[in-house]
């Protein structure tokens, strides 16, 4: 009975552990492919429910829900993160200065939904998808009644 309860412990904290975080781009990775396949529609101003996606240089992706600030089709600083009690909190990171002063305008861009990879002054890398502006999935098309059904 032991060994059942400490392995369902086991199982349960790695599915845990699965759900926070995930080898070889994970979420950061899943969220850039779905808006790069299904698209978005233009964000619209105000505030907007966001996905925000880190990775870490150890290649470890986080994914969070959010809100930020949209006008004229550009994010405005500064990013909340919402707790779990639905409360928000802001997201406190620093980019890099090299990447401030490279192209501060285009860098606040959002296009096709999500803004480009933001590079953190801990190295990691921050990517905001407007997940309320992608587009529908497709649907799929309606399979025709055999012929014979149409003979009654």
């Amino acid at each position: 009975m032991k060994r059942i309860i400490s392995t369902l412990s086991l199982i349960s904290l790695l599915v845990m552990v699965g759900q926070s975080q995930s080898l070889t781009g994970g979420c950061f990775d899943e969220y850039t492919t779905l808006f790069k396949i299904r698209g978005a529609k233009f964000v619209t101003d105000g505030d907007q429910k966001i996905v925000l996606a880190t990775r870490g240089g150890d290649n470890l992706s986080h994914c969070f829900m959010g809100k930020v600030t949209v006008k004229n089709g550009e994010i405005i600083f500064p990013v909340s993160i919402e707790k779990e009690d639905g409360t928000f909190e802001i997201f406190k990171t620093e980019l890099t200065p090299a990447f401030k002063t490279e192209s501060p305008t285009s860098s606040l861009k959002i296009e096709g939904g999500k803004t480009i990879t933001f590079r953190t002054t801990e190295n990691d890398l921050v990517k905001i998808f407007f997940i309320s502006f992608l587009e529908a999935k497709p649907k799929a098309n309606k399979i025709a009644p055999s012929a014979k059904s149409f003979l009654k």
